[in-house]
């Protein structure tokens, strides 16, 4: 028996949309790690630096070592700080290098999100290549999503999150989607 069908509605991205909705999502559920990281990073390296100046007149061999540790803990957290930087530009560079966005359908039913790519990025490749991959009409399966506690939708100005955990999630344009379309997204986690 087919579930109910509230939604279904194509769309594709646009780097713009990709890189607001990576960063959406980044802020919502990686900052606030990043930013634990970061304090315990900087008070380690506080607490060597202090370790540092309070031996400064002592000749003690440990002060290249607090020094380095020191050193070590402000990369740390330096890292830290440019690594979402750094994912969102590759997320958003891997989609520019692909050329035109896949076509993505997205289905919302009464107890599941359906999300599946229509039509893949045509890329012109070698007769050579072409033989030796087998899978390369092949068009992934679609993810389906449960609705329940884990689901979360997340709403900006131009787009939707729709995040599963913290570890899944999907970014939604609201470019095409009318007014009725737009209510039905806003319920589907409440």
């Amino acid at each position: 028996m087919e579930e109910n069908i509230k939604l279904v509605k194509e769309f594709s991205h646009t780097p713009e949309i990709l890189r607001n909705g990576v960063k959406a999502y980044q802020k919502k559920y990686v900052y606030s790690d990043m930013s634990i990281k970061i304090i315990i990073f900087l008070l380690i390296s506080a607490i060597f630096v202090c370790g540092i100046v309070m031996d400064f007149f002592k000749s003690d061999k440990l002060e290249l070592l607090a020094f380095l540790m020191s050193a070590a803990c402000l990369a740390f957290a330096i890292m830290e700080w440019f690594k979402p930087k750094k994912l969102r530009d590759s997320i958003v560079q891997s989609f520019i290098d692909e050329g035109n966005s896949p076509v993505y359908r997205l289905t919302v039913k009464e107890k599941e999100i359906e999300i599946a790519i229509v039509s893949e990025i045509v890329q012109e490749k070698s007769s050579e290549e072409s033989e030796n991959d087998e899978y390369s009409d092949e068009i992934p399966e679609p993810s389906i999503i449960s609705i329940d506690n884990n689901l979360s939708i997340i709403e900006e100005d131009k787009l939707f999150i729709i995040a599963y955990g913290k570890t899944v999630y999907y970014i939604i344009p609201k470019k095409d989607f009318s007014q009725k379309e737009l209510e039905i997204m806003r319920s589907i986690a409440k």
